[in-house]
This record gives C-alpha cells, structure tokens and sequence, in this order.
C-alpha cells in the first residue's frame, strides 16, 4: 500500500533460521515505483516490460530490475503538481494487446484510455466513453479483435478494436451479497463465452461478428429486408425488383434473383410459416413466392 513493487525468486531452496522459504520465495528487488496502493502489476516477456498500476493515476512501464527512475509513465500522479489526465483518478486495472499494440486502462474515472507505450506522449491514443460508473477491470480478446470492460454497475461492455465502436452491453440484474457487484471477468476462447465472478460464475453470450461480403448484391436503393427464423438467413429486395438471400454466419450472399415485378418494387413480408415470401410493386400489384 506504500508504492512499493517487489521481485521474489521463487525457484530458491534455502534454510533462514531454520524456516524454509522456498514456498514463499526470496526477495531480491524492492522498488518505490507509486506514491499509493498498487492495484496490478504484470510482467510481458514477449516485450522484456513490467506494467504497474496505482491508485496514484498511473501506469509504470519499465524493466523487471531496473530501478524507477528508468521507468517511463502514463497518466497523471494525482500527488504531482501541475496539470490533469484522464487517468488521474486512480487505476484499477489494464491489459495488453498484442495484436494492437496498446495499452487498456480503467479505474475510477468511467472511461478506458488506450495508450501507446511506445510513445513519450503522456497522452492516451484515444478515449473508450459510455459506462456510466466507475470502470474496474478490462480484458482483452485479441483473436476476435475485442476489448470487453466491466463497470462497478455490473455492466458489461464489448468494444472493436478496429474502431472503437461498442458492439454489445451486458447488465447483470442479479442481487448478491455481502456486495453486490461484480469482481471479476475473464474471457474464455475455448468455448467464446465471457465468465463473470461474484458469489458464482456465470457465462455470458457473445456476438458474433459476421464476415462483410464482397459483393454488394444491390445496385439499388433497398425497399426492405427481412429475417427468416426457418433458413437463418437475410432476404433484401430492391426498387428494380430484386431479391438477395445472405448467409447471417458469413455474411455471403447465397443467391439472388431479379425482375419479380415488371414496374418498381415497394413492399416484402414473409407469411405466417416463413415459407413463402410475399412483394409488392407500385404498380398494384401482389406476388408469392416459394
């Protein structure tokens, strides 16, 4: 709670006055990083980096042994004079992404800077808003291009990577107790489903982000398109009088036929078994089709 990081050597076997101290480890490296509580520290081999956070509204990036004053920092220390950050509230949590090559931060303010550590800016890239609490844990899913955020509301966010762009909103509406919240998240890709603890785990659905076709289908302006719960699959018509039918997993388009009306077509429905699709053309007239 002083600031401090420590780095044990775990793999020694020795005796300190008669107390074996393999299984807590051998401090080797204690360094004054924070001016409050440290909340995460993470050590990144692919990078050679070890990321702290603190209450301080900081994060520390720096070597494993390397001393403080060589480490670089982003955001704010709230006991430092001179201006603010986004960060300057104090940090909870972040994450790395490898695919992105950012750095994911939350805490006490209700949004999520992504930095670039390799950069001096002291600036964040950009700026993830719309929680409307305090955010406290932040993960990353980098096979599907993802950012998932958890606010002390219990409300769960998804975010793209690629555009920053939130892509689906959980809220848990279960009461617990002693409190009432939620205390972790971790995303599994083995089964593609996000596992939240409180008192219990729970699995969360996640949206699954069909591939964009190539092929635009319509040349004109689109009259309607319509889900068909039978086929799992999109029908969109057009004014010149044609239909699309898409793939909803895939995003491609399966086949298309044209000229169902002579004149501009206005209208589509399905009927009541899904069987049968129904248009409609300004010129009066009504067609099925199966």
């Amino acid at each position: 709670d002083l600031g401090n990081i420590s780095l044990y050597d775990v793999g020694v076997d020795r005796f300190d006055g008669g107390i074996n101290v393999a299984a807590g480890g051998l401090r080797v490296h204690r360094d004054k990083r924070h001016s409050d509580w440290v909340t995460k520290v993470c050590f990144y081999s692919d990078h050679n980096i070890m990321v702290s956070s603190s209450l301080d509204g900081t994060l520390k990036i720096g070597e494993l042994e390397r001393r403080a004053r060589f480490s670089r920092q982003l955001g704010e220390d709230k006991n430092a004079k001179g201006g603010g950050h986004s960060a300057k509230k104090g940090v909870y949590n972040f994450d790395w992404s490898n695919t992105f090559k950012v750095l994911a931060s939350c805490g006490l303010e209700r949004t999520i800077p992504l930095w670039n550590p390799y950069t001096r800016s002291g600036k964040p890239l950009t700026t993830l808003q719309g929680h409307n609490a305090s955010v406290q844990s932040v993960a990353i899913n980098d096979d599907h291009f993802q950012l998932i955020s958890c606010s002390v509301d219990k409300y769960i966010k998804v975010w793209d990577l690629r555009n920053y762009k939130c892509l689906q909103t959980l809220v848990d509406k279960t009461h617990y107790r002693p409190e009432n919240r939620i205390s972790a998240c971790v995303y599994d890709p083995v089964r593609g489903q996000l596992l939240s603890g409180t008192t219990q785990l729970k699995a969360w659905p996640m949206v699954k982000l069909a591939k964009r076709t190539v092929e635009s289908g319509h040349e004109h302006p689109l009259c309607a398109a319509l889900y068909n719960h039978n086929f799992h699959q999109v029908v969109s018509g057009d004014e010149s009088a044609q239909v699309c039918v898409w793939d909803v997993e895939t995003g491609e388009m399966v086949f298309h036929f044209a000229e169902l009306h002579a004149s501009k077509m206005t209208a589509m429905a399905f009927d009541e078994a899904g069987r049968r699709l129904i248009t409609g053309g300004n010129d009066g007239t009504v067609r099925m089709w199966n």
